[in-house]
């Protein structure tokens, strides 16, 4: 009976074994077939970038969750709260003010991906050279981009800001001589939507793209700058993940830039 005891034992231990190696097998076997999930918050025309290098991006082993958002600070406090692990949708100064404002730590990664001009649209005339006095203009209410359109309208010609201050306001316009009335709006949206209710409004091109409005039919030749390009962006902590490089080689392929350069009409400029 002792020596039958024994034999159990043993063939009982030895099934043991072969259940863990056949769960240790499965295990591995689930964690190569597994993705890794990667969720990216956007805005609409940064989402159809996205769509443009996710086959390329999951290629890698990932499965991309983009999450699309129609306000643009929502997706930096989700990166910050880490419920997302990074965005895609802004540049450098709106990043900067957005730290600055709420304490944030957030970074940005891979490199600038595409410049997004602004110009300036009307409904009511054909040219600057038709503005009435007191023209009513839209413009953008948010720090960064008050101070792009503001300087663009500098650069026509229709006002003067006070050349001391690196991100001007109305307040700091020292010559107004067409007594401008400035329409502050606070989405791209909105500035669209009111283009027959003002006489000019400065505009980001990809906007136009947007409200299914024609960017070609800018006023001006449009106004890029490098310093507002589209940036990757994640919590600082996070900067050196793998996946980051992943991303930047699938957003940087000559895919998407011929997709950037021929469905836009001029509204993105590749940078790579």
């Amino acid at each position: 009976m002792k020596r039958k005891g024994i034999v159990l034992a043993v063939i009982f231990a030895m099934l043991l074994g072969l259940c863990a190696c056949g769960n240790k097998e499965s295990s591995e076997e689930g964690t190569k077939e597994e993705k890794q999930e990667i969720k990216i918050a956007t805005t609409a025309i940064p989402a159809k970038v996205l769509e443009e290098a996710k086959e390329d991006f999951e290629k890698k082993g990932y499965t991309l969750d983009i999450e699309l958002y129609d306000d643009v600070f929502t997706p930096n406090t989700a990166t910050e709260e880490g419920s997302i692990d990074g965005n895609f949708y802004q540049y450098k100064s709106f990043l900067d003010y957005y730290n600055t404002e709420k304490g944030a730590h957030l970074v940005e990664v891979g490199r600038p991906y595409y410049d997004i001009p602004i110009s300036i649209y009307s409904d009511k005339y054909d040219s600057l050279n038709d503005m009435p006095n007191g023209a009513r203009i839209g413009i953008y209410s948010d720090a960064s981009s008050k101070a792009r359109c503001l300087k663009v309208l500098e650069s026509e010609g229709l006002i003067k800001l006070d050349e001391k201050v690196d991100s001007p306001t109305v307040m700091d316009i020292t010559e107004n001589p067409k007594q401008i009335e400035f329409v502050e709006l606070d989405s791209d949206a909105k500035l669209t939507a009111s283009l027959p209710d003002l006489d000019y409004a400065v505009i980001y091109m990809q906007a136009m793209v947007l409200a299914k409005l024609d960017p070609s039919k800018n006023l001006i030749e449009p106004y890029g700058d490098d310093s507002y390009a589209i940036l990757l962006v994640v919590k600082d902590e996070n900067k050196d993940a793998e996946w980051i490089k992943d991303l930047d080689e699938a957003l940087t392929t000559d895919k998407v830039k011929n997709y950037m350069e021929t469905e836009f009409s001029g509204a993105l400029k590749p940078l790579f």
